[in-house]
Order: C-alpha cells, then sequence, then structure tokens
C-alpha cells in the first residue's frame, strides 16, 4: 500500500511540475509577444513622423531635443566630442 501512495504522490508531483512549465512557457510567450509588438509599434511611430515630414517639404522632423542632446553629449563615434583629442 505504501508502495502505491508513494507513486501517487511522485506522480502528482510530476503533473504539478508540468503544469508550472506550461505556465511559464506561456508567460514567456506572452512577453515575448508584447517586447515584438512594442518594438514594431515603434518602428511604425517613427516611420510614420519621417513620412509626415517627407510629405511637407521644410518642415522638421520631429525630435525629442533632451535625448538628442544627451546622446550628444555622451561622446562617442559620430558625436560633438569624438573629434576632439
Amino acid at each position: 500500500m505504501s508502495r502505491t501512495n508513494n507513486h501517487k504522490e511522485w506522480y502528482e508531483v510530476a503533473l504539478e511540475a508540468h503544469r508550472q512549465n506550461q505556465e511559464r512557457r506561456a508567460q514567456h510567450e506572452v512577453e515575448q509577444e508584447a517586447e515584438q509588438q512594442a518594438a514594431q509599434s515603434t518602428l511604425d511611430l517613427i516611420r510614420a513622423a519621417l513620412a509626415s515630414a517627407t510629405k511637407r517639404p521644410g518642415s522638421p522632423i520631429p525630435l525629442n531635443g533632451a535625448r538628442v542632446l544627451r546622446a550628444a553629449l555622451a561622446g562617442g563615434s559620430g558625436t560633438i566630442y569624438s573629434a576632439q583629442p
């Protein structure tokens, strides 16, 4: 009888581990889809901004000034500090 109980306990533990694994996989898939969707929507926003700016000649491309300034001042190749020794 104790052998049957041990088998049932082992089986329940295995089922629970399998269920938890499926939950983790499902959560991971949801997170991956959300990240992919966010990246895609960011790309779409950039494309739309560039497309609307190029349709109206003379109109500036909308930029986040603070981020552009931080990136320029951060240094590295292609920035205002890259030409300085």
